[in-house]
Order: C-alpha cells, then sequence, then structure tokens
C-alpha cells in the first residue's frame, strides 16, 4: 500500500471505469435580432446535472433568449454562466450556389418532420421538446401499477422519428405489453426535430434557399455523485440529419458553432486539441463572475459523418459499416466579436461558408505566426506552458466564437448522416489548471466512447459501480497510512437495457483511483485532486 506523507482529507474511488474531476461585455445586434417566422419556439432548461442549459427545437444547442444574457449556467443553482449560444451549421452547394442551414444567434430552422417533401406545420405541439429519465424508464418497466412514467414518456413520438430502445438483433425492443420503449440515453434525455424548410427563416439570417434538411436531435447527460462528479459535467449530443429535398447537397460541411462566453465575455481565448478533436474556451486569468478558479469549456467531435472509404469500418448507428469511414475534425476557426472583416462575425452566406473551410471572415486562410504556414487547425499550442500556437499571441482577451468544422462530402437525396459530440466543464485551482483538468476530463470521455458500442441499445457508458470497499485510515505523525480491503476487485457484469439481453457489454474491475479534497465531502470541495493509481496489470491501460 502507498504511504501518503501529509495530512489529507482523503476521497477513495474505486470504479469500473473512472472519470477525473473535474458585467459582459458589449454585444453585436446580431445577437439580439428577433426572427420573424411564426413556428412555435419550446424553449425547455434542460438540467440532467450539474449543468442547466436552455436548448429549444429549432437547431440551438444553448439559447440564449429566455435571459438575454447567457443559455447555459454552471454550476446549476450559481448564477453563473458559461455558454451564451450555440447551434448546428450546415452548408454546401446546390447546382453550383451555396446555401446554409444555421442554428446562430437567431436561426434558419423551424419545428417539425418533413412528409413527402412538405413541411408539416410548425406550430403543431407536438413537435416540441420531449424530455425523458431514468425514473420514467424504471416507473414503465417495473410492473407496478402504482408507479407510472412522465407524460413525454408515455407521447414518446415514434412516428416523428424518436428512437426506440433496440436489441442487439437490431429489432425493438418491447415492454411487458408489446409497445416499444424510448430510448433513454444517460440519466435525462431531450429529444425534438426541426427542419429548414421555411424561406423566410432564411431571410432573417444568411439569406438563401433552404438546403431541404430535416434534423433529429438528442441531447442527454449524467448526474455526477460522490464518486463520478465529473460526468456531472458533461452533456452529449447526437444530430440524426437527413436530405429530405430533391437536390443533390455538394461539398457540405457540418459545424457545431459555439458562443461561449465564460463567465465575463471580455477576458476568454480559445484553442485546440487535435488529439482530443476538442476545441475550447479558457479565460486569461481571474474572472469577473468565476473568479481565480475560472473554469475551461470544451467541445469534443466523438463521431462525425460518414463517407466512402475502401478497406475502412465506420460507426453509423452504433453498428459498424464497411467500406465506409467516420470523418474526424476537418477545421477549427475562431472569430471575434468587433472583429471587422478579417475577424468579425460573418454577415453573409460567402462568410459562413469561409468559416465552415477553415478561412477567416475575408476568405485568407489561418496562417501560424510562428512559421508562416498555413493551417486549418490553429491555436494548437498549449497555453499552460505558454508554447506553440497560441490564441494570446495574435489577439488579446475577448469575446471569442469557436467552431468545429467536418466536410466535405456529399448529401444526395434521402442520405442521412450522424454527428456525436460532447460538451465538457472542467475547473481546477486557476485558469490554467482548469484547462488541464479538461484534458484529462476529454480523454476519459473519448477513451470510454470508444468502447461503447450500445448507443442504440441504450447501454450506459459509465456502468453501475462496483461495491465500495472498507478502508482503514491509521494516523501517524506527519503521515496517514490507507489500507482496504479486496471487496471490489472481484467485480464483474455483463448488463444490457433490457434483462436477459446476449451479447451486452462488459465490464470488470481495473483498479483504484485515490483522491484528495479540501473538504470532508466531494460536494462541498472546490479542489479535488487525483494522487495515486492502482492499476490492474493487463491490456486494459485506463481506468
Amino acid at each position: 500500500m502507498n504511504v501518503l506523507k501529509r495530512n489529507l482529507i482523503l476521497m477513495f474511488a474505486c470504479l469500473a471505469l473512472l472519470w477525473p474531476q473535474t458585467g459582459r461585455a458589449e454585444e453585436p445586434s446580431r445577437r439580439l435580432a428577433k426572427g420573424t417566422g411564426t413556428a412555435v419556439n419550446d424553449l425547455t432548461t434542460f438540467q440532467p446535472n450539474f449543468i442547466a442549459v436552455d436548448v429549444n427545437n429549432r437547431g440551438q444547442f444553448v439559447d440564449y433568449s429566455r435571459t438575454g444574457t447567457a443559455g447555459m449556467e454552471w454550476p446549476a443553482g450559481s448564477g453563473k454562466t458559461i455558454n451564451f449560444a450555440s447551434g448546428l451549421w450546415v452548408a454546401g452547394r446546390v447546382n453550383g450556389e451555396v446555401r446554409t442551414a444555421c442554428g446562430e444567434y437567431i436561426t434558419e430552422y423551424q419545428p417539425g418532420i418533413v412528409t413527402n417533401g412538405v413541411p408539416e406545420d410548425p406550430e403543431d405541439p407536438r413537435f416540441r421538446n420531449y424530455v425523458i429519465t431514468r425514473a420514467d424508464a424504471q416507473a414503465a418497466l417495473d410492473d407496478d401499477p402504482e408507479t407510472v412514467p412522465g407524460a413525454d414518456y408515455l407521447a414518446w413520438p415514434f412516428a416523428d422519428g424518436a428512437p426506440a430502445l433496440k436489441r442487439f438483433d437490431g429489432s425493438d425492443s418491447l415492454d411487458a405489453s408489446g409497445n416499444r420503449i424510448p430510448l433513454l440515453l444517460g440519466d435525462a434525455s431531450l429529444w425534438c426535430v426541426f427542419n429548414d424548410f421555411d424561406p423566410e427563416a432564411h431571410n432573417n439570417v444568411f439569406r438563401t434557399q433552404p438546403l431541404g434538411l430535416e434534423v433529429h436531435m438528442q441531447a442527454w447527460g449524467w448526474e455526477g455523485n460522490a464518486t463520478t462528479l465529473s460526468i456531472g459535467n458533461l452533456l452529449f449530443y447526437r444530430l440524426v440529419i437527413l436530405n429530405k429535398g430533391p437536390n443533390r447537397i455538394d461539398s457540405t460541411f457540418i459545424g457545431i458553432w459555439d458562443d461561449p462566453d465564460l463567465g465575463d465575455a471580455a477576458d476568454d481565448f480559445i484553442g485546440l486539441d487535435t488529439t482530443l478533436q476538442m476545441g475550447y474556451c479558457w479565460n486569461d486569468g481571474d474572472d469577473r463572475e468565476y473568479g481565480v478558479q475560472a473554469p475551461a469549456l470544451g467541445y469534443l467531435l466523438l463521431r462525425g459523418p460518414i463517407v466512402p472509404s475502401a478497406g475502412d469500418t465506420a460507426i453509423f448507428f452504433g453498428e459498424p459499416r464497411p467500406g465506409y469511414r467516420n470523418l474526424p475534425l476537418s477545421a477549427f476557426v475562431k472569430y471575434i466579436s468587433g472583429g471587422g472583416i478579417s475577424w468579425g462575425d460573418p454577415e453573409s452566406v460567402e462568410e459562413a461558408y469561409n468559416y465552415l473551410r477553415a478561412l477567416r471572415r475575408d476568405g485568407q486562410p489561418y496562417v501560424n505566426p510562428l512559421t508562416g504556414e498555413i493551417s486549418k487547425f490553429p491555436y494548437t499550442g498549449d497555453p499552460v506552458t505558454g508554447e506553440g500556437w497560441i490564441d494570446p499571441l495574435e489577439h488579446r482577451s475577448g469575446d471569442r466564437r469557436m467552431m468545429l468544422s467536418f466536410g466535405p462530402f456529399t448529401l444526395a437525396p434521402g442520405d442521412t448522416q450522424e454527428v456525436v459530440f460532447s460538451m465538457a466543464i472542467a475547473q481546477g485551482i486557476d485558469h490554467l489548471d482548469s484547462i488541464v483538468r479538461l484534458r484529462e476530463l476529454g480523454g476519459a470521455v473519448r477513451t470510454a466512447f470508444q468502447h461503447w458500442r450500445g448507443m442504440m441499445q441504450g447501454v450506459d457508458m459509465v456502468p453501475q459501480l462496483p461495491p465500495a470497499p472498507r478502508v482503514v485510515v491509521a494516523e501517524l505523525a506527519n503521515e496517514i497510512v490507507l489500507s482496504w480491503d479486496a471487496s471490489a476487485e472481484t467485480f464483474e457484469r455483463s448488463f444490457s437495457a433490457v434483462p436477459g439481453e446476449a451479447n451486452a457489454p462488459h465490464y470488470r474491475f481495473e483498479g483504484y483511483n485515490v483522491y484528495q479534497l479540501d473538504a470532508p465531502t466531494p460536494e462541498e470541495a472546490s479542489v479535488i485532486q487525483r494522487l495515486a493509481t492502482f492499476d490492474v496489470v493487463n491490456e486494459v491501460k485506463a481506468i
């Protein structure tokens, strides 16, 4: 056993999968512009864990409109905000003409499905946000007539494309009454459907004709608890993009766009970690809202669109797709509020398309100031050490935007694409330590997701915890000795969302992590530091 040489408050955690812990600037007028469409805007405050985010049913992952100041609060209930607005961008060429479908500060999407090339009434109340929880699923499947799931679970719109829980053979899972079961991901899931068929909505943003897309969006998260704090600082989004129009869309790019505003909007920088496929926002120092412990916010691409590729195998809807590959990140861009013709907000379709293709607003490339080389992946240096190409080399801190982009590919009529990404938040002892924590969290997410093949089966990335071992503490002079029993080391579990399902994912004990806290409980702690790792010696390298 390890001997720890300081007087510490310790938290002991043993998991089969372990997650490491984790006044505004002047706003441009375009942020406050309002659309003139008549579609119903269902704005839901989605709070599956420590994150509270306003999500709408019109292509915006983070919607600022309820408060006018920000669409994401972290920690939930604190009154502090970390993300202003975020949404889905798609652009491509139809008969040589660039068209867009973008959810920005205002949006080119409207609620609802498209049937035979015609959008259904966007004011139909069934095209709202649906939120289901683990409690709903338990109430539906426990055979207890006294427990009833919520209204959204009972009204889950399978007919409009809301996903059903699948068995591992691809068939629908059914409850005891023979009814399909909604696909619950995480401890709480939000689902909605929207399309870009409204020409009037396009006139409010980049003024193109519609692309002809229908998009199904599912957001989810897991609750954090005493031993999995960092899982509560994650949100996941899955986008299913269908070409429901008559046109072939060439040179298509998908963008995950964000205006982060990490606390005070005027002191932000951005960066890119290509290994993790993660763009992130970090603070220049102490923040007016968060103080010295300014957190960091990241966007991780977990699964990109698929393209034909002989000899490769993509993952599509949770299943292998031979002859294809998943596109990695193809570009990362930043721009700045008030950045002018070179670095400012796009005002035309050409400027928006430039950003999706890793060009600045004026069409010029991003150039590494240290090497003079053109790059589609700027700001890959390390802000913690100050080495390499980092944002402060070119601009002082300010009100940033960032976007992850992937493409180009062709989206023919009837084609479907899938994109999965995660938002992650980490907080360290200062603004730079928050970047270190964010990288740790991003690495854990990527490792877990790479081994997660049960998406459509509703199998959790985070399995049931093994039993907590009994820890004995001996307090000696200037040292603490910890010892514990082996009760967790026999943990092994094959499981599925449906009892008795064959070929379900398999989990077993893989090791221990020991943490130091500055408070008696994780909920009270402002600093959580991993001190030691004890890893089973085998082919599995990540706990």
